[in-house]
């Protein structure tokens, strides 16, 4: 369902009676993007306690913390990136993101944060009016965050609670 052209991670939201579902796709693609996997996995949220069950293959690559094992630290760091985009509020919960780390000169740390609005008839992706742009020059303890219009070119914005999201995903080694 969603495109593999760069190593990242795809969150979407989808609100059911009790639950919320947030599914997640992480995307790992070579340097030159001819090579692509993508791992998929749901976290259910309870509306009513906020407690969390994962549904995944158990054969999936879900290693995202460079230890050389899958265990309890990837599961929870995953989890970890899935509960702080449910709980952010500058995007919109009907939007699809994509988080992947840039191309950074040293000593600064940039990531991309695309959105997309999503046609369920269609099952694809359209990029949506802007996105962000995080950087960070103290390895993700701050992060100064542009947002960026294809059109008007790029604004500061002020969004503090994407930060744990952000930090979220740099803690992850895809």
């Amino acid at each position: 369902m969603f495109p593999c052209t760069a190593s990242g991670v795809f969150l979407q939201r989808v609100d059911d009676a009790d639950t919320v579902k947030i599914l997640i796709t992480l995307s790992r693609s070579n340097s030159d993007s001819s090579v692509c996997a993508t791992t998929h996995l749901t976290l259910h949220i309870d509306k009513q306690d906020n407690s969390t069950t994962f549904d995944f293959d158990p054969w999936s690559d879900i290693n995202v913390v460079p230890d050389g094992s899958i265990d309890e630290k990837d599961i929870e760091a995953i989890r970890k990136l899935a509960v702080t985009f449910y709980r952010q509020s500058t995007i919109d919960p009907e939007l699809v993101v994509f988080l992947t780390v840039l191309n950074n000169p040293a000593d600064v740390l940039r990531v991309k944060v695309s959105l997309f609005e999503r046609v369920e008839d269609e099952e694809k992706l359209f990029p949506y009016d802007y996105s962000y742009t995080a950087t960070s020059v103290d390895n993700g303890i701050n992060f100064q965050l542009d947002r960026v219009n294809p059109h008007s070119g790029s604004q500061p914005h002020e969004a503090s609670n994407l930060a744990p999201l952000l930090r979220a995903f740099i803690s992850m080694k895809l």
